[in-house]
């Protein structure tokens, strides 16, 4: 190496060496402290704010001068009851030297030890993150011009180690936000921020990663770009979009996608009960504002389901509003039902003895929240019912609510109407349900084993109530239930009964013959009960034929207390190969809905209706009971006398005026209690 270079290399060298003697004897005896006053004066001017730095102020030595500050706290809006928003066990402010010779401010990096942020939003939507000048409140809709004549201030990065961040809002329970580590980058004011988070809530781990727009962006009224993945333990979610003044939240609209294993991933941090049923995958587009949200091109699959479509929230009214029009291919809510509904599992869990709860309903919900909301779907499968296809309107407006479905069930159709009204001091119902058509043998909770086949069924069950339980409301109810079945086979196997749906059972167990075959050849079956208060009757309104025998009945079904009284004449049909004797004198069926089961003698059935010397409701019942089934028959047509089409002599009925079979029914049945204990009312 020639001498002149190095002589020229010494010197650099010497020069370096005396300079950062000259920078340690500066740091050794600059006294930062001086200078807090002119700090604390610049914060308060930028922000309206009043800081307080407790510690000293240190000068650190090392390539970049960084300023340490102990015990750091920045005073909260004047609204807030807290007086803190924002303190820092540690502040550490690490100044690029180069920029300064230029007139700039370069930030290399702020480092925040174990902060405390408190950001809030009062009942006026002001946020405490929205600073104002000492006596001039900022303006959202005029931001304030630049400064000239200083220096500008540039920060390239910002970490945060060891936080907490508090958030409160009006409408929402407070949220905790732990912060392991949160690491802000950016090369330039007006450059995009390169986000990495790592915190918990809640006990899960929350890992965030991405980029947002400039810090210069931040606090002007322009769109903020977003571009981030967001890890939730095992669920992933992506936010890529932009919001609309950030500071003041004016907007946002983002692509979201959501990821997630199972369901009930999230149940322990928000106290739900979903089943593990997944897995689950989202694409929707989120926008709006505060009040008022949009999701669109909504995609949702799950297991083997899947939705889409569009949905609403609006927040600008009396009470929130959900607007939304969904369509499916396939629809299974079998894994969001309890296992115990499952036929199996139920028949091997113990039986409820009540079919109507006597919990009273919590219907809180339905009075604070409006909802228009249509529902198309190809195929709709519970563990009770499939649907191909599907429709449902559901509508509720200041607590009432109107639910309407429509669909292809079991070969046949079926249609609804109900309405609740959640507003009354007692809620209201009222409903219409008419299934034309069905096989009973294709619903899923009898598929396995099968009642009858064949058998087509028509049902009709329309009334209202008033209750503040499933009990009360069966106990008050008042219409009419006719069901209808046509000709099939019929599997006699009485010890399936016990809680087998009443209303197919009860086909079964009036079969005189149902011990004698293993099956019989059903002509037709009819159940034609009215309801006043709670008591359903059928006044020869019960009725089966086989190609063996006719069966014509009466019943009582007592809503409040689940008991009911069958009893049926059985007559041979002529031709048929059956005596008399093989016939019993009657049949019986006693027990409760839940559990019917067949009898061996009137006052065995009608026991259950109540004891001895019980009130008019229990005994009278009794009574009442034994009248009714006391008639006799002729006639060769037990479906058409119990559907009111003939008499149970075979004649046609004299037609006394227009009222239907089941309000005559219903007039037969007080007119016999009117007879039991006097009076004309």
């Amino acid at each position: 190496m020639k001498r002149p270079v190095k002589i020229v290399l010494a010197l650099l060298g010497a020069g370096v060496l005396v300079l950062g003697l000259v920078f340690v004897v500066f740091v050794a005896t600059f006294d930062a402290n001086e200078y807090k006053d002119v700090i604390v004066r610049a914060v308060e001017a930028q922000t309206g704010r009043e800081l307080v730095m407790q510690g000293d102020v240190e000068l650190a030595a090392s390539l970049f001068p960084t300023v340490v500050i102990n015990d750091v706290s920045l005073a909260n809006a004047g609204w807030s009851e807290r007086p803190i928003m924002l303190s820092v066990a540690r502040l550490e402010v690490q100044a690029a030297v180069l920029p300064l010779l230029r007139g700039a401010i370069v930030i290399h990096r702020i480092v925040l030890q174990q902060p405390e942020i408190y950001l809030e939003i009062n009942a006026d939507g002001r946020a405490n993150w929205e600073f104002d000048g000492p006596g001039q409140p900022a303006k959202a809709e005029e931001p304030a011009p630049a400064a000239t004549g200083g220096p500008a201030i540039a920060v390239n990065e910002v970490q945060i180690e060891s936080g907490r961040i508090h958030y409160h809002s009006p409408d929402a329970e407070p949220v905790l936000l732990s912060i392991n580590k949160l690491l802000a980058r950016s090369d330039a004011t007006d450059a995009p921020l390169q986000l990495e988070l790592q915190a918990n809530y809640a006990d899960l781990p929350i890992n965030v990663s991405g980029s947002v727009g400039s810090l210069q962006q931040l606090t002007q009224a322009d769109s903020y770009p977003l571009d981030l993945t967001v890890n939730l333990g095992k669920a992933e979610f992506t936010l890529k979009g932009e919001s609309r003044n950030p500071a003041h939240t004016e907007g946002f609209s983002v692509a979201l996608t959501a990821r997630l294993a199972t369901l009930d991933y999230f149940n322990e941090l928000i106290g739900s009960e979903f089943p593990a049923v997944g897995p689950l995958s989202l694409n929707a587009h989120l926008s709006g504002n505060a009040e008022q949200l949009q999701l669109s091109d909504l995609k949702l699959q799950m297991a083997e389901s899947d939705l889409a479509g569009d949905a609403s929230l609006d927040l600008t009214g009396e009470r929130p509003a959900i607007k939304a029009t969904l369509v499916a291919d396939m629809l299974d809510l079998r894994p969001l039902q309890p296992a115990d509904e499952d036929g199996k599992a139920a028949a091997e869990s113990k039986q409820p003895e009540r079919l109507f709860s006597k919990d009273e309903f919590d219907l809180m919900a339905l009075r604070q929240i409006d909802a228009d909301i249509s529902l198309n779907a190809a195929r709709l499968q519970t563990r009770q019912a499939e649907f191909m296809p599907f429709e449902l309107m559901l509508k509720l407006v200041a607590g009432r609510l109107q639910i309407t479905p429509r669909g292809h069930l079991a070969s046949g159709q079926l249609a609804a109407d109900v309405h609740l009204d959640a507003a009354a001091a007692t809620p209201v119902l009222k409903l219409e349900l008419v299934i034309d058509d069905i096989l009973p043998e294709q619903l899923p909770a009898l598929a396995e084993e099968p009642f009858m086949r064949n058998g087509r069924t028509d049902i009709r069950f329309n009334g209202s109530s008033r209750g503040s339980s499933a009990a009360a409301m069966a106990g008050h109810f008042n219409g009419r239930l006719l069901v209808e079945v046509g000709s099939g086979e019929l599997m006699n196997r009485m010890t399936d009964m016990a809680g087998a749906d009443l209303i197919f059972s009860a086909f079964q167990m009036l079969n005189p013959m149902a011990e004698k075959d293993s099956s019989s050849t059903l002509v037709c079956g009819v159940l034609n009960f009215a309801i006043e208060d709670g008591l359903a009757t059928a006044s020869e309104g019960v009725a089966l034929q086989t190609n063996k025998v006719n069966v014509l009945g009466s019943a009582i079904v007592n809503l409040k207390t689940e008991e009911i009284d069958f009893r049926a004449k059985p007559q041979a049909r002529s031709g048929m190969g059956v005596n008399i004797s093989q016939l019993s004198d009657a049949v019986y069926i006693g027990g409760t809905i839940m559990n019917p089961r067949p009898a061996t003698d009137v006052r065995g059935a009608l026991k259950t209706a109540g004891r001895v010397g019980a009130a008019f409701a229990t005994g009278g019942l009794s009574i009442l009971a034994e009248g009714m089934f006391e008639r006799k028959f002729s006639s060769d047509d037990p479906c058409g006398v119990a559907l009111g089409k003939i008499a149970a002599d075979g004649a046609l009925p004299e037609p006394v005026d227009e009222k239907g079979t089941l309000e005559k029914a219903g007039d037969g049945v007080r007119g016999m209690f009117r007879g039991i204990f006097g009076g004309d009312k």
